[in-house]
């Protein structure tokens, strides 16, 4: 699971990190009449606009999008609430994801994000789980250009994450980012992608003032 992350660097640097990244040329979209840029935010929840990077023919695309996915057909926005995370094992088959799945897959690139760990006592402690060098996190995604909505793709945890949550977002590196975001890249490939995607990170605890989605200072990621 990811419902909650960071997101702290402005599009033009983002930008300018997927340049040494990635061999493509990168646009930035300007927010429309309905959209601003995200504000950097050390606590970003489902709702909220994120940066989002999709290929379109012969170039990269940054662009601004509500964490959530709300298909085209919707009647409504409400399915935002409930569908910012997509699980890999069933996004290809699920009505909700599937056409996504198929012609508009995307990145979404995150300093870090929280995940909350019971304790014996039943307490959730707060735990920031982010790069082992601190560079972005490129976390594979599904969005929805016609409403403008994404959401972030979950696997099986793995390795020391697993004491952590039992689910996990599927962060890449440059051949995996390049591969899911190119439309010629077959379906088994993708899952296949995902499914065996590694990362080094890195977690520790941080204070409970997270669980306030109002909290939103450095001192969110400051360990304890």
């Amino acid at each position: 699971m990811c419902g909650r992350m960071v997101i702290v660097m402005r599009e033009t640097a983002i930008a300018e990190r997927l340049k040494a990244f990635i061999d493509l040329n990168i646009l930035v979209v300007p927010p429309n009449d309905d959209n601003t840029e995200p504000h950097p935010s050390y606590n970003v929840a489902p709702s909220a606009l994120i940066p989002v990077i999709t290929e379109v023919r012969d170039h990269i695309e940054l662009n601004t999008y509500r964490w959530g996915l709300i298909p085209h057909w919707a009647k409504d926005d409400s399915m935002a609430n409930k569908c910012f995370n997509a699980r890999s094992e069933t996004m290809a088959e699920k009505p909700t994801f599937r056409t996504a799945f198929k012609k508009s897959r995307c990145i979404i690139p995150i300093s870090g994000y929280y995940e909350w760990k019971k304790s014996a006592d039943t307490k959730k402690q707060p735990i920031y789980i982010t790069t082992s060098n601190k560079e972005l996190l490129y976390l594979a995604g599904l969005c929805e250009p016609s409403t403008r909505s994404a959401t972030v793709v979950t696997r099986a945890a793995y390795g020391a994450l697993k004491e952590i949550h039992d689910r996990q977002p599927i962060p890449l590196n440059q051949a995996q980012l390049q591969a899911w975001l190119n439309p010629t890249t077959g379906p088994e490939d993708l899952l296949e992608l995902v499914q065996s995607s590694r990362y080094p990170m890195t977690s520790y605890e941080v204070s409970t003032a997270v669980n306030n989605v109002r909290n939103n200072s450095k001192d969110l990621i400051e360990p304890l």
